[in-house]
């Protein structure tokens, strides 16, 4: 059944390739190269999996662009030349990496990404992007509220590559794959940092952001030096979406929606006009 589900999905890769005009040149059955792909004045190449979600995270973020208001809170309210440093969590295979290292030149830019294949294509796809990938620190870690060890789980939606999560070996209908992982903290990412603010803080965690309403910590550390934060909330993952705006409002963000996005701006950090 396995077999045939991989089958479907890459027939329904293939067919969005088609759609999207986009180039793809086969390394195996499992793993293509995807050529001319056009993000505005820049042109990407991406190495991605087959019958896995990765070419449906590139459509969402390159084709449908879906980080577009991000990049132009940034450039309105920052300026491209003057953002300096972006931490982005749940880096996947580095599209959302890509499109900051090409939108923000100077920017240095923190990846944090916990399984293992997707981690080994991130690095691959920067370097492929940008040659010099120095100003790029990529951590196989999973960002958390407390420094410890969790296991990969790939039981959440459709168990692809884009919805793993991490969780404690206590839940015994979670399938967990390979070792665990070491998880890094807020505190870890900011105070440990030549910057003294984050102009961009972008979470993808699949309902791991769910720590943040109970980590006074972390939202004053958020508060104090994130100027912008994009975070996927996950209603599906028990995530209380509505708790999350109130928290961010209190601490004098303003909040706005794009697509599966919540964008947060700190007015205590950058003038609003």
């Amino acid at each position: 059944m396995k077999k045939w589900q991989d089958l479907s999905n890459r027939l329904e890769d293939y067919k969005l390739l088609h759609q999207c005009n986009i180039t793809a040149r086969h390394i195996s059955d499992e793993k293509v190269i995807l050529e001319n792909i056009s993000l505005g004045n820049f042109q990407v190449v991406v190495t991605c999996r087959t019958g896995d979600s990765d070419i449906r995270v590139l459509k969402q973020q390159l084709i449908d662009f879906e980080y577009r208001p991000v990049v132009e809170l940034l450039t309105k309210h920052i300026g491209s030349s003057n953002v300096k440093k972006i931490i982005d969590c749940g880096s996947n295979i580095g599209l959302s990496a890509i499109i900051w290292g090409l939108y923000f030149p100077n920017a240095n830019i923190t990846c944090i990404e916990p399984e293992p294949h997707s981690y080994a294509l991130l690095k691959h796809n920067l370097a492929s992007n940008f040659g010099d990938a120095s100003r790029f620190k990529l951590l196989r870690s999973g960002l958390w509220h407390t420094n410890e060890v969790l296991h990969i789980v790939n039981s959440f939606r459709d168990s692809n590559s884009w919805a793993v999560t991490l969780q404690k070996q206590d839940n015994q209908l979670s399938r967990t794959t390979g070792d665990g992982v070491s998880t890094i903290t807020l505190t870890d990412l900011t105070l440990n940092s030549q910057f003294s603010e984050v102009d961009l803080l972008k979470i993808d965690i699949e309902g791991g952001e769910a720590f943040l309403l109970e980590d006074e910590v972390s939202l004053e550390l958020i508060k104090q030096k994130v100027k912008i934060v994009a975070i996927e909330l996950h209603p599906d993952a028990g995530v209380d979406v509505s708790l999350f705006e109130h928290k961010f409002l209190d601490m004098n963000f303003l909040t706005a929606t794009s697509g599966e996005y919540h964008i947060f701006l700190n007015k205590n950090l950058i003038t609003i006009f």
